[in-house]
């Protein structure tokens, strides 16, 4: 799996609150199989926006994004549809009323979603509701979930931002475990992440 974008703009109405009439800029990328690509940027520079065009959620205004996984490429609209790409939002965006484990296994397998609550250190939460869980906690499991659900492409914004040092390195062995199994990540961070395979780093501007 190949991800490739370049001349890639996104361009707001003048009308689009704070974001009126800005247009984000993001250097061109080759991200590999195997692969993690950090997109940095200071808050608000665009690499959120960046990262939803990246995941088929936002149409880019210029410029083209290519996935390319078996004989075909795919534009990120489709490689979604597909499940070839999954997301870890900034915000978790989990279900409150489902547990810990649920959650971690909407869209994977239960077993394979425990081992990986497990490696994160949450083994003992893994039956507690998730409304219960801090916003570190809550966080953990977004990544777990997005991991779980073995996708070709994660997307993972701001992966590591609410964790203490113990916890940030558990993630980051989640997600240098997934590359060394061919996965291809990209992140969004304005923080340092700790991965021996990330050999791709860009600015989102505006």
């Amino acid at each position: 799996m190949t991800v490739s974008w370049q001349g890639v703009t996104k361009t707001f109405p003048s009308g689009d609150s704070a974001r009126g009439g800005c247009t984000i800029h993001c250097a061109d990328a080759t991200v590999d199989a195997g692969q993690a690509c950090l997109i940095k940027g200071a808050s608000g520079q665009g690499k959120s926006t960046m990262m939803a065009m990246i995941g088929g959620l936002l149409p880019v205004t210029s410029g083209h994004i290519t996935i390319a996984h078996g004989h075909g490429d795919r534009d990120p609209e489709q490689a979604r549809r597909e499940g070839l790409v999954a997301y870890a939002f900034q915000y978790p965006f989990l279900t409150p009323y489902f547990t810990v484990w649920e959650n971690a296994a909407l869209c994977a397998e239960a077993e394979i979603a425990y081992q990986l609550l497990a490696s994160c250190g949450m083994a003992d939460l893994a039956n507690q509701q998730a409304s219960t869980l801090s916003g570190g906690q809550q966080q953990r499991v977004a990544v777990v979930r997005a991991v779980a659900s073995r996708p070709a492409v994660l997307l993972a914004d701001e992966p590591t931002a609410s964790l203490d040092d113990d916890n940030r390195w558990a993630v980051e062995k989640l997600l240098q475990d997934y590359l060394d199994d061919g996965g291809t990540i990209i992140m969004a961070s304005h923080q340092p992440i700790d991965l021996p395979h990330l050999s791709v780093t860009v600015e989102a501007t505006r």
